[in-house]
């Protein structure tokens, strides 16, 4: 074997390898992007989403969760939709969903999440119609309530100006410091506490699936931003 051969031989290995990796690496993206667009089609189908659902599939190389059978991480985007949330179905203007840890991906129906963390805008409109309670945006940070009040033996419409948060996991909305005014006189407090009591129980968000809670809230000109958490999930009690 000459020297010229022996020289030649591991620039011809490092080539050769090279052309593997970037083969391996496109193969790699080619079912990454696939295994995306069939999921965003099925669900964009599914939830009936105005726009094609945005799918990013973790883990690298993807192959290589493929072939452990298992998925590291998920991101899906969403832009209106109807969402069934257990028996009530739920228009929402935005949203986004991440999971971790969803295992076994061939065998779906008996797959589990470890992590998933969701979060969706609902319009004032949307939130009037699930609670019963006409609710909008009242200033920053602030909503106001469409209520009745009894004042002097008299039922007045009156318009409480309160904050708005969560108050537990299973999607109890609160009221913060509640105020009334009717025709520009301060409605005593009292009065406006036994109002916001009474419409209590109509101030709270669609029951969610088992393992899934209410993990936050926020407000602002469209609507309700609802934040929910969950861990440890069976994917076929979440459908």
């Amino acid at each position: 074997m000459s020297v010229r051969t022996r020289r030649r031989r591991p620039r011809v290995l490092v080539v050769a390898l090279v052309a593997a990796i970037i083969a391996f690496l496109a193969a790699d993206q080619v079912v990454r992007i696939r295994a995306e667009s069939r999921i965003s089609t099925q669900v964009t189908s599914q939830i009936g989403s105005s726009t094609p659902v945005t799918v990013h599939l973790g883990g690298w190389p993807f192959l290589v969760s493929v072939a452990r059978n298992e998925l590291g991480s998920a991101r899906l985007s969403i832009g209106s939709a109807t969402l069934p949330v257990g028996s009530r179905e739920v228009a929402v203007r935005e949203g986004s969903v991440r999971v971790r840890g969803v295992a076994p991906i061939r065998n779906l129906s008996s797959a589990s999440i470890g992590v998933a963390d969701a979060q969706v805008v609902i319009s004032w409109d949307t939130l009037t119609r699930l609670t019963g309670v006409q609710l909008s945006l009242a200033g920053e940070g602030q909503v106001a309530a469409q209520t009745t009040l009894s004042v002097l033996g008299t039922e007045v419409q009156a318009r409480i100006v309160a904050g708005l948060r969560l108050g537990d996991a299973a999607g109890q909305l609160v009221l913060d410091g509640p105020g009334a005014q009717v025709a520009g006189v301060q409605v005593p407090p009292q009065i406006v506490s036994g109002a916001v009591n009474r419409l209590r129980s109509r101030l709270v968000l669609p029951a969610l699936p088992t393992g899934l809670g209410y993990s936050g809230l926020s407000v602002d000109a469209r609507g309700v931003t609802v934040d929910v958490h969950g861990e440890h999930l069976s994917l076929s009690q979440l459908r």
